[in-house]
């Protein structure tokens, strides 16, 4: 557990702890903090990057600012999943949890990496391989451009988000035009 007080208070972030719980938070935290060391070491990084916990609260607290300012915006209870994981990725690049401990090309990219992996489980992730969208190859086209543009462009949560309601809008285009062919 993380005493997620001492940067309440220093940071402004008591009426979040308010709204949403601290058990909420802390859960989300303790559930980041195991996918990123499960990514960790499925990429064999131990040795080479580390989590700056005070960037990752800082990350889920803006996050959870962003999500905030939505539901009050919009009235709504709830946010879909898309958003979630746009706003959370856009924090997550902006903050940069992961952290490299020696210089090495393979993983100066590490948080765009890391947002890669966890865009392209939640495209793909339970879903029938053989009405994937893209084929293997066009799949590997999709991966490179969009890892091309987590490292090099200014991406908004909203750029995020469009670019995931695109990908599963095309998935579902491309499974109705299969029954029509």
């Amino acid at each position: 557990m993380y005493n997620i007080d001492v940067y309440s208070d220093t940071c402004g972030y008591r009426e979040l702890i308010n709204e949403f719980g601290r058990d909420k938070i802390e859960k989300r935290l303790e559930l980041l903090l195991d996918i990123l060391n499960d990514f960790i070491n499925k990429f064999n990084y131990k040795d080479k990057v580390i989590i700056n916990e005070l960037s990752l609260i800082h990350t889920l607290f803006d996050y959870f600012t962003d999500i905030s300012r939505l539901k009050s915006f919009h009235h709504i209870e709830t946010v879909n999943e898309v958003k979630i994981l746009a706003y959370e990725s856009y924090w997550f690049l902006r903050r940069k949890p992961l952290q490299q401990l020696e210089n090495d090309d393979e993983i100066l990219y590490v948080n765009e990496q890391f947002i890669l992996t966890k865009i392209i489980k939640f495209l793909t992730d339970e879903k029938d391989k053989e009405n994937l969208l893209l084929h293997e190859e066009k799949m590997q086209f999709f991966k490179d451009t969009l890892f091309y543009y987590l490292k090099y462009r200014n991406l908004s949560p909203q750029a995020i988000e469009f670019f995931l309601t695109s990908f599963i809008a095309g998935g579902k285009y491309y499974q109705v035009l299969r029954e029509y062919l």
